[in-house]
């Protein structure tokens, strides 16, 4: 793909599309197609969605040059090209680009799992295209292209994700598209990536579902900020979150019974007459929570 790299002096790798190709304008895709326009000025950032008010909300503030609805006519001449799409449907997807898109173009997604599609990935043998996993750990239970704001991949990492047949030029460009987008990079296999995204991201999914199914209906009206908070991530749709939980089943399981265990133990500090027991599990959750960096 001559016309996506170029070298610096150094000889280092420096990735500048002339066409990028967001697949999907949602909250996600549409703040990444407005941050590659402040990023990347002189591409041409094309817009694929088969929802025509995303596409034209897009053009309308500038964040694409060109709305498709259709995939394979809006990734052909890409040369980059981001899977902004539910983690159900990216192997289906990535079948259908390889076999339109120009030879050498360069494909990544912001997808909340990576074990399995990279290890289908590694199976294939594409012809055109080649695929290099990320995860931006940013986002919202809101959904649409009207909450996406060009600030949102400043507020987290991006995961990177390879394996040993991953191809190391590839993944080397895509680490410079991600550099220009996000200001934290880390690069993980794709299944490590899966147990620490099950702890930080899907188990806390799963606990605020539990919690809302366990009040009684009749009560959730006197619900004020701390049980919003707490239980904001509920929000999610099921379109968005139920092919998670299918692909990252083994790596959820194991993160939920950790959690089954401290509540066992919470349960019985409980129960004890003795509150020391109780006193020392709030103190160490207060702790380790303010452990985490705001």
């Amino acid at each position: 793909m001559r016309s996506a790299v170029k070298f610096n002096r150094k000889g280092e790798i420096r990735l500048k599309p002339k066409t990028i190709a967001i697949v999907g304008l949602g909250l996600m895709g549409g703040s990444l197609a407005a941050i590659c326009r402040k990023r990347f000025p002189k591409a041409r950032v094309i817009g694929v969605s088969r929802n025509r008010k995303a596409l034209k909300y897009a053009h309308h503030k500038r964040w694409i040059h060109q709305g498709i609805q259709r995939l394979e006519q809006g990734v052909t001449h890409a040369d980059l090209i981001i899977l902004c799409t539910p983690v159900g449907v990216i192997r289906e997807y990535l079948k259908r680009i390889d076999r339109v898109a120009k030879p050498g173009a360069l494909v990544t997604d912001v997808g909340s799992v990576k074990s399995e599609i990279v290890r289908w990935v590694d199976r294939q043998r594409f012809s055109r295209i080649c695929f290099v996993g990320a995860h931006p750990m940013v986002g919202s239970h809101l959904r649409g292209i009207t909450v996406a704001q060009d600030r949102l991949f400043e507020q987290g990492y991006t995961f990177l994700t390879k394996s040993p047949k991953t191809d190391r030029q590839a993944c080397r460009q895509i680490m410079q598209f991600w550099k220009k987008v996000s200001l934290r990079i880390v690069e993980i296999s794709p299944e490590k990536h899966d147990r620490i995204v099950a702890f930080i991201s899907h188990l806390p999914h799963v606990v605020a579902a539990c919690l809302v199914l366990s009040v009684p209906k009749k009560m959730l009206g006197f619900a004020s900020t701390g049980f919003k908070e707490t239980t904001r991530v509920a929000q999610g749709h099921p379109s968005i979150w139920l092919p998670i939980f299918q692909e990252n089943t083994k790596s959820i399981l194991k993160a939920l019974s950790f959690f089954e265990t401290e509540l066992i133990k919470f349960r019985r500090a409980l129960r004890s007459t003795k509150p020391k027991a109780l006193q020392r599990m709030i103190s160490r959750g207060r702790q380790k929570r303010s452990q985490i960096s705001l």
